[in-house]
């Protein structure tokens, strides 16, 4: 409450705490922060990765072919892993985590250079 005891009117305004501020529970506003700058960190990657696999792409070839193929099954094995994690009872949080892990092991592995 952000006024006294006192009756509405008749009392004096008190200003609010940090937790009547930003939630209840101390680390709301941190773990919402975190959770923020991940997914920014996610969007790099996932951007660096389409990168990658354009220009894969773009060569052509059976490698070209073999990486579409693995681009589609790769997409729905994910979804099937985060419905899963829900349904589990799992965090966004673990889901981005589990995700940008996949990310990084597809950014090195595009990014090996072939000969």
């Amino acid at each position: 409450m952000y006024f006294s005891k006192k009756q509405f009117g008749k009392g004096t305004y008190s200003e609010p705490t940090r937790y009547q501020f930003w939630g209840t529970q101390r680390g709301t506003m941190n773990s919402w922060w975190k959770f923020s700058n991940d997914l920014f960190a996610a969007n790099l990657e996932a951007q660096r990765v389409i990168a990658l696999r354009v220009y894969k792409l773009a060569l052509g070839g059976s490698s070209a072919q073999k990486e579409a193929e693995r681009m589609v099954s790769e997409k729905m094995l994910a979804s099937v892993e985060a419905a899963t994690t829900v349904a589990a009872g799992g965090s966004p949080q673990k889901i981005l985590r589990r995700y940008r892990t996949i990310m990084r092991a597809n950014a090195k592995r595009l990014s090996k250079k072939r000969p």
